[in-house]
């Protein structure tokens, strides 16, 4: 019956919600028509006009506060901008690799009479078509004495076969034809004559004459083409000394530095027995070991950047292999990069400019170490000079043996000193060569002693001691940043919280008390998912910094000035 009610007369009790009071008013009169309309019994008839009047009252006022409340804040998450540098997660660990090494071996066999120190670094030999292009520099050489003495034999033996083919032989030649020629003559004589004129034997003898000159011809010819076959064999022999004579010395077969060398000078060495251990620096290679994910961005020629520590500019490499299969073990592509390699100065050049530069020096020592008594010993050539007054050195009195040359500020003082060289010369396996000092000048061992010293130096200047180092060396560990340019450090966002533009502009919301503002920002590099940013109006370059708390939901549909409320604070990293 209350259905019945409700059904018919909703309509007219809520039609009207602004006289929501003048209704309840006059609530009991309208609901009791509608009841007597309805036949509704009149015991429960003063209940449901009670109960007719609180849902009037009540519907009045929910309508009355919904006109009046604000909307509610629009529930968000937020990220907080901070400074970042990026290139520093994104980074991987390479291993720096030799492009090329090699064992170096005579092709000859020999005792040793000089080879290099380990750390030498060395120019490679180029040669085309047999002629050197660069000479290259030496590594090792065997007494060329014996290969000397072959050389002179075999020129000897090539001038003796030339000399029989090109005159001897002709020579007996011509004479077996001149008596070929006279006895066939005589043979063709005594045949016209009749044969009751002379012996029956004699035809028979000149024809045999005749025969065996002709014989002698085919036999200087036969000695004639011998003669030419010993004198290609006599000059085969004679460039094989030749090439032996050279062989005796080896050259670096490629520009790289000795890491090893395995025989000392005084060793006897087989052909092809490895004597030292070449590395090429320049270029070099570094090996990554990526995901299979991550190698399947690479191809072959990709740029990459390689962060070297304590330089502040990269060095630029490319990709050059990859591996076809991934390592069992580990599940990782080896990924190949290619650079080139500084050999550093230290200082660079540019620096201490007005000093002269010195590379090696020495220290003044005995000849028998722990030995006060025996003379002491320089280095000849490279440290003693000579000059009509006399010899001398270049010395540092005031840097003994437990001084240490600052590398940070390499100057040393120079001091000529008059010095009275001996006889007496000491041979360090060929790499050092010494001579005692009769009288030292004065100078105490240990005293540091310039060698390669240049011209026009005068007592009491200063000089620059220099270092030189390869920048990479193998075996090294290096950071490695995949990409043509490294992203800068700076304010980074996810590329989901930016509403985009273009390719250089977007939009951003922050959440700044309790309102969504909608601010345009500026894109520069990516870093993965990040992108760095700044405010494109000078207005709001405060409102874009670290801290700023960015919208991460709804970027698409909030509007400038919205209310929000921050429900969670959500970190990320590049």
């Amino acid at each position: 019956m209350v259905g019945a009610i409700e059904k018919n007369n909703m309509s007219l009790l809520f039609r009207s919600p602004d006289a929501a009071e003048s209704r309840a008013d006059s609530s009991a009169f309208q609901f009791q028509r509608v009841c007597e309309s309805t036949h509704v019994p009149a015991a429960i008839m003063p209940g449901l006009i009670a109960v007719s009047i609180v849902a009037l009252a009540l519907g009045g006022c929910r309508e009355r506060e919904s006109a009046a409340a604000a909307p509610k804040p629009r529930p968000v998450s937020v990220i907080e901008l901070k400074q970042m540098d990026p290139i520093q997660s994104l980074e991987l660990t390479g291993s720096v690799k030799a492009w090329k090494d090699q064992d170096v071996a005579f092709e000859v066999a020999g005792r040793v009479e000089w080879i290099v120190e380990s750390g030498t670094q060395l120019q490679g030999r180029w040669e085309q078509d047999g002629k050197a292009i660069v000479e290259g520099d030496q590594l090792a050489r065997i007494e060329p004495s014996s290969y000397d003495a072959a050389l002179k034999s075999a020129k000897a033996e090539v001038a003796f076969a030339r000399v029989n083919l090109e005159h001897v032989l002709p020579a007996q030649l011509e004479h077996a034809k001149a008596n070929s020629a006279s006895q066939t003559a005589e043979y063709e004589r005594i045949a016209n004559i009749p044969e009751d004129a002379i012996q029956p034997i004699e035809p028979i003898r000149a024809k045999a004459r005749m025969d065996m000159a002709k014989a002698k011809v085919d036999e200087a010819n036969a000695s004639l083409d011998g003669a030419q076959a010993e004198l290609a064999r006599a000059e085969a022999a004679h460039t094989q000394a030749e090439l032996d004579q050279f062989r005796s010395t080896l050259f670096a077969p490629f520009a790289g530095a000795v890491s090893d060398v395995f025989v000392e000078a005084g060793g006897y060495v087989r052909a092809g027995q490895k004597v030292a251990h070449l590395v090429m620096m320049d270029p070099i290679k570094v090996d990554l070991a990526l995901s299979p994910a991550r190698a399947a961005t690479l191809t072959v020629r990709d740029p990459v950047r390689i962060a070297v520590a304590g330089e502040t500019e990269p060095i630029f490499g490319s990709v050059f292999e990859k591996a076809t299969i991934a390592d069992p073990e580990t599940r990782t592509i080896r990924v190949s990069i290619i650079m080139r390699n500084q050999f550093q100065t230290f200082p660079p050049v540019g620096e201490y400019s007005e000093y002269a530069r010195i590379e090696k020096y020495m220290r003044l020592l005995h000849e028998r170490a722990g030995d006060a008594s025996s003379p002491l010993m320089v280095e000849d050539n490279r440290a003693l000079q000579k000059e009509a007054d006399g010899d001398y050195v270049w010395a540092a009195p005031d840097r003994k043996v437990e001084d240490r040359i600052d590398p940070e500020r390499p100057i040393i003082t120079l001091r000529k000193i008059r010095v009275v060289p001996g006889e007496r010369r000491m041979n360090y396996q060929g790499l050092f060569l010494f001579r005692e000092l009769t009288d030292a000048g004065g100078l105490e061992p240990g005293t540091l002693i310039a060698m390669d010293v240049p011209d026009g130096l005068k007592d009491g200047d200063q000089v620059v001691v220099v270092r030189k180092s390869w920048q990479l060396r193998p075996g090294q560990l290096v950071p490695v940043f995949i990409g043509d340019t490294a992203p800068k450090p700076g304010l980074y966002a996810p590329m989901n919280v930016i509403k985009p533009i273009d390719d250089h502009t977007g939009e951003v919301f922050i959440a700044a008390d309790g309102l969504a503002r909608q601010l345009r920002v500026q894109l520069f590099e990516h870093a993965g998912e990040l992108v760095r940013i700044a405010a494109a109006d000078e207005e709001d370059a405060a409102l874009i910094a670290s801290g700023t708390r960015v919208i991460m939901d709804h970027v698409h549909f909030l509007l400038d000035r919205e209310p929000v409320r921050i429900i969670k604070t959500v970190e990320f990293m590049p």
